[in-house]
């Protein structure tokens, strides 16, 4: 069996090096995104284009591609083709899910493996995975961290498509949830009036050109480029002679001990 990759970004390159090193043999072509960066550098496999994919392998793999597929050159891969989306399907469909999910305050965000319809991220589910996050993953750490997940996977789903015993569709968890549009910069706007964990939220999921912002009093404009959060409920993370900042289960609070406490000191 026979594959060919459709990648993009950093989801896309993992996938690739990963797929290359496990399968470099059935590896047939990559149809990069270009509008994602530059392409992973592997020796083969052959670089295509979209239109000639078609009936390049049996099997389309998907990871990081910006670009919607036609109906008819899914259809033109025998064996199917198969998408590692990053979130927890049917939430977060569209193409900035992760930023939408950790606007949203999810906590736990995963991969969904799932077969490619005309429907976009609305085909079968063969493979979920997921991992929780604490406060102190922003989206750089977390999007790699996904990344890595879905390329893992699509590495086991061609072990398993290669052994002739392919995932069964798993039971769909509900009815599609709507397709999110691309995230606009303005998305990223700071409201003081809302509580202080989603301010922290909207500050983690800022990526490149779509930073958290406030504006101030001329109308400038501040961006943020991260926020100091805990690891641990508890954990000191800045103790200065007029206080202490101390992080929680859900952001942070400024506290003042009757005594010093060290930075990195974990109350219990």
């Amino acid at each position: 069996m026979d594959f060919v990759l459709f990648g993009g970004g950093q989801a896309g390159k993992a996938a690739a090096e990963a797929l290359w090193a496990a399968h470099p043999d059935s590896f047939a072509g990559l149809v990069w995104d270009a509008g994602t960066g530059a392409p992973p550098r592997l020796k083969r496999p052959p670089r295509l284009d979209e239109q000639a994919s078609a009936g390049q392998a049996q099997v389309l793999l998907c990871s990081g591609y910006g670009r919607r597929l036609q109906e008819e050159l899914l259809q033109s891969f025998p064996g199917g083709a198969f998408n590692a989306h990053p979130s927890l399907l049917p939430d977060y469909r569209g193409r900035h899910a992760i930023q939408y999910a950790i606007a949203q305050k999810e906590r736990e965000l995963g991969v969904t493996i799932h077969r490619m319809t005309s429907q976009l991220d609305q085909g079968e589910h063969l493979l979920v995975r997921r991992r929780r996050f604490g406060l102190d993953w922003a989206y750089p750490a977390i999007a790699a961290s996904l990344a890595q997940m879905a390329a893992e996977m699509l590495v086991e789903l061609v072990d398993a498509l290669i052994a002739g015993r392919p995932p069964a569709p798993l039971p769909m968890p509900g009815e599609a949830k709507p397709y999110l549009p691309r995230r606009q910069p303005a998305e990223g706007r700071v409201d003081w009036r809302e509580d202080g964990y989603q301010v922290l939220c909207r500050v983690r999921a800022g990526a490149p050109g779509y930073p958290a912002f406030a504006l101030r009093s001329d109308g400038s404009r501040v961006d943020f480029q991260g926020c100091l959060c805990g690891s641990r409920p508890g954990q000191v993370l800045i103790s200065t002679p007029r206080g202490c900042l101390i992080s929680t289960n859900d952001g942070v609070v400024w506290l003042l001990p009757n005594q010093p406490l060290a930075e990195g000191e974990v109350l219990l």
